[in-house]
């Protein structure tokens, strides 16, 4: 059995084992067709990343691996899990995320709901945060969208769940788990969805530099050092476009389907995001 680490690039792991392309490849990650993406972002994405990218559950990438000789160093971690409680949240059962519609998800909705609803009457932190502990090891995004509706249908404005974004993000913290809910169609290289997780691949990676060059920047103050990170900057500034399409082409869709308090969320947070890079550019001058 060939062992392999979800910390990885998807380049080095290609180049060691030219055979798990197309494994790779037949979980939906249809641009590794291309050898200038494989040679690009295939370098400094890991497995482990490029999972969470593509809403593929990493049991499903282990089972895969599997089958055709491969094992995953980190296959404990793939497993999530609802731990027993004594708080005073209804009880989860046992088991992965639920499936839309069964009694688990709706009790799962509950717990996270009345998590959220504490926070939002104002108690304490740390507290909830023990008690979601004690309840999960993992909940997804696609519960937490789920949640965020729920929450509106009990009279909670958005910008209300808006300004509770970053403290219920905090308070899901690592826990927060990708559902598989791509389609091989949004998959294929030109289609929007594929488009825009490469964009946002794009984004992290620019910031990731900015971090660094500003980390350099900090203890150097070389003016070559000041231009580079400038001129990520200038890159980084694209990302008004991205959200633009976001909130125009996906956001309508949405709601159209009903779903409509993620949407509000999350264009309030871009609104946030945007304001706070005009008030950082400016520092640099």
């Amino acid at each position: 059995m060939k062992e392999i680490s979800l910390n990885d690039t998807v380049y080095n792991l290609v180049k060691q084992y030219p055979e798990i392309r197309e494994l790779i490849i037949s979980l939906g990650f249809e641009p590794l067709r291309s050898d200038k993406m494989l040679n690009t972002a295939g370098r400094i994405m890991t497995i482990g990343k490029a999972l969470k990218r593509n809403d593929v559950p990493e049991e499903l990438f282990v089972e895969t691996l599997a089958k055709n000789g491969f094992s995953v160093k980190e296959l404990a971690i793939s497993a999530v899990t609802v731990a027993p409680s004594e708080s005073e949240e209804p009880s989860a059962p046992t088991g992965g995320i639920a499936r839309m519609g069964s009694t688990e998800f709706q009790e799962r909705q509950d717990i996270l709901q009345s998590l959220i609803l504490r926070l939002h009457r104002g108690e304490d932190w740390d507290a909830v945060q023990a008690d979601f502990k004690k309840h999960f090891t993992g909940v997804s995004a696609y519960e937490i969208s789920v949640m965020e509706q729920g929450l509106m249908g009990k009279g909670i404005d958005a910008e209300d769940i808006q300004r509770l974004c970053n403290v219920h993000a905090s308070l899901f913290g690592g826990s927060i788990e990708a559902v598989y809910t791509t389609s091989a169609e949004q998959q294929h290289a030109g289609h929007p969805i594929q488009v825009m997780k490469l964009e946002n691949l794009a984004i992290e990676n620019t910031l990731e530099k900015i971090s660094k060059l500003l980390a350099v920047y900090l203890e150097t103050k070389e003016p070559e050092i000041k231009k580079g990170i400038q001129n990520q900057l200038n890159l980084l500034g694209e990302f008004d476009k991205h959200y633009a399409r976001k909130e125009y082409a996906i956001f309508p869709i949405m709601e159209n389907k009903g779903i409509t308090a993620p949407p509000k969320v999350m264009w309030g947070v871009d609104d946030e995001i945007r304001s706070m890079f005009k008030e950082f550019r400016p520092l640099l001058q």
